[in-house]
C-alpha cells in the first residue's frame, strides 16, 4: 500500500524553531502553518532599519529645503538617536542569546567576545547621540545654520543611493520573516516521527522539517509475473486483503502498468497499480498483503493448458 502522494516539506531558510503546531498523525490541511521560527532578532532589525530609513529620508527632503527650521533639525537628530537605540535593542538581544550558547558550552569564546563588544559599542552610540541631541537643543540659531549649511553640501544622489539600499535590505527582511513560516504543501496526514520534539532546533535552508502524505487515496502497488501480464488489462477489477484486517476484503482497478520490468534473479516482474478510496484511513502506506487480479471469464482447458501452451510457443517458436 502506498500514498497517493508524498512530499519532504524542508526548511525554507535558516532560523531555530520557535512554536510547532502539529504531531505525527496530524491531518494538516493545505497552506497550514506547521512550525514558526524565532523572529525577535528580524523584527528588531527590521525596525533599525525602518528608523533609518525613516531618517534618510527626512534628511533628504531637508536637503531640498533652502532654510530648514531649528524643528526640522532637532527631528532628523531624533531620528538618529532612535535608530541607535534600535541598533542597542538589537546587539543586547543577540548578546543575551549568544551568552546562553556559551554557557551551555555551545558557542566560542570568540563570538562571545564578538558580541560583547558590539553592544558595548551600540551603547557607546546611543549616549553619543543623546549627548548630540542635548547639544543640538541648546546650541545658538547662528551654530544651528552652520550645521545645516554642512547638511546641504552632501550629495542628494548620494542620499538617495542610502534610501535605496535601506529598501533593499528591508525587503529582504520581509522575504526572511515571510520563510519563518513552513506550511504544508498539500493535504494530508503529517508522518515524521516525535515531530514535537524539533522544538528549539537550529535548521539551515533545505533541511528536512517533515513529510506529509496525501492517504485520502492509496495505490495497491502489485507485482505481477512477466507470463501473466498478457491478460492483465487497464480497468481490471482487482480485490484484496492486507494482514492487518484479514477479515475485510477491498476492491480497486487498474490504473496503471509500469512500461518496464523489474527483473531479481531469473523472476521478471512489472508493477501493476490500482487505487482506492481511502477516507475512513484504515488502509495505512506500507501494509502488505494478497491481491487477485480478475481478467474475465474462460474455460478451464484453457487454465490448465495455459502454462504448457505458452512455454511451446515461447521456446519453440510455435
Amino acid at each position: 500500500i502506498l500514498p497517493q502522494a508524498r512530499i519532504t516539506v524542508r526548511a525554507p531558510a535558516d532560523g531555530r524553531i520557535d512554536q510547532i503546531y502539529f504531531q505525527e498523525g496530524d491531518r494538516v490541511l493545505e497552506g497550514a502553518v506547521l512550525l514558526e521560527y524565532d523572529t525577535k532578532a528580524l523584527l528588531l532589525e527590521k525596525q533599525t532599519q525602518e528608523a533609518e530609513l525613516s531618517k534618510a529620508k527626512e534628511e533628504l527632503r531637508l536637503l531640498g529645503k533652502l532654510n530648514p527650521t531649528w524643528q526640522e533639525e532637532i527631528r532628523v537628530q531624533e531620528r538618529v538617536l532612535e535608530t541607535s537605540r534600535a541598533r542597542e535593542r538589537a546587539a543586547k538581544l543577540e548578546f543575551e542569546r549568544v551568552q546562553q550558547l556559551w554557557s551551555a558550552g555551545l558557542m566560542a569564546r570568540e563570538k562571545f567576545d564578538e558580541a560583547q563588544s558590539a553592544l558595548k559599542q551600540a551603547q557607546s552610540e546611543r549616549s553619543r547621540q543623546e549627548a548630540q541631541l542635548r547639544l543640538t537643543q541648546k546650541d545658538s540659531r547662528t551654530s544651528r545654520k552652520e550645521e545645516m549649511e554642512r547638511i546641504h553640501l552632501r550629495d542628494a544622489g548620494a542620499q538617495q543611493a542610502v534610501i535605496q539600499r535601506l529598501d533593499a535590505e528591508l525587503g529582504r527582511l520581509d522575504d526572511l520573516l515571510a520563510r519563518s513560516r513552513v506550511t504544508a504543501l498539500i493535504p494530508g496526514t503529517l508522518t515524521t516521527y516525535r515531530f514535537q520534539e524539533k522544538l528549539g532546533e537550529f535548521l539551515e535552508e533545505g533541511d528536512i522539517v517533515c513529510e506529509i502524505i496525501d492517504d485520502d487515496k492509496v495505490v495497491v502497488e502489485m507485482p505481477v509475473p512477466e507470463k501473466e501480464i498478457d491478460i492483465v488489462a487497464m480497468g481490471s477489477p482487482v480485490k484484496f486483503k492486507v494482514r492487518g484486517y484479514p477479515h475485510r476484503s477491498f476492491e480497486a482497478e487498474v490504473v496503471e502498468i509500469a512500461p518496464v520490468a523489474q527483473v531479481k534473479g531469473e523472476i521478471s516482474t512489472l508493477l501493476v497499480r490500482a487505487t482506492i478510496d481511502n477516507e475512513d484511513h484504515v488502509l495505512k502506506p506500507g501494509m502488505t498483503g494478497v491481491a487477485k487480479i480478475y481478467s474475465g471469464m474462460t474455460v478451464i482447458s484453457h487454465v490448465l493448458l495455459r502454462d504448457i501452451v505458452r512455454f511451446i510457443r515461447t521456446e519453440f517458436w510455435v
